[in-house]
């Protein structure tokens, strides 16, 4: 079992949450370009690999138009480490 340092823990919370927020959220180049570099690959569910900052911004993008209302929250998920669960209502959040 991985420990993890109770001290970098708010820092690891506070890096998900922008990045969730700037990314997934309000999507915009500055900021993904700030989190993902260009070796990125994503693995998501039902689409083609999503390859760096740019091919992110897009998916996050055709995310947003798709389900306008949507928003990301980080929330505390099981000991303590930050999660996206969904909860089925468009939102997600650790229960």
């Amino acid at each position: 079992m991985l420990q993890q340092d109770q001290s970098e823990a708010p820092e690891v919370k506070d890096l998900a949450a922008r990045f969730t927020d700037r990314v997934w959220n309000h999507p915009e180049p500055g900021p993904v370009d700030a989190y993902v570099t260009p070796g990125f690959v994503g693995h998501f569910p039902g689409t083609p690999d999503v390859h760096g900052p740019a091919e992110l911004l897009r998916t996050a993008a055709d995310l947003r138009r798709a389900l306008p209302d949507l928003e990301l929250r980080v929330q505390p998920g099981a000991g303590g480490r930050p999660g996206l669960p969904a909860d089925g209502r468009h939102r997600y959040a650790a229960r």
